[in-house]
């Protein structure tokens, strides 16, 4: 239920990179196979502030991968 709500504010705040990181991880717990794009979006866009989601979001994008057999 809280896919719906992320992905609006994210439209009105395309930047707000904790709640893009949210919204990876809400889609890789339900399946769905977007989390792929969002986790590489928050890897693309973490500065310094951020630098400790990184791990997180690599483990998350290699258990993708292997689960797509890339």
């Amino acid at each position: 239920a809280a896919v719906p709500h992320l992905r609006t504010y994210l439209r009105a705040n395309p930047d707000d990179v904790l709640v893009r990181f949210q919204l990876a991880e809400t889609l890789y717990r339900t399946g769905q196979s977007a989390a792929r794009a969002e986790f590489e979006r928050v890897t693309a866009d973490a500065g310094p502030r951020h630098v400790g989601r990184l791990p997180h979001c690599h483990t998350r994008l290699m258990e993708i991968a292997e689960k797509q057999h890339d």
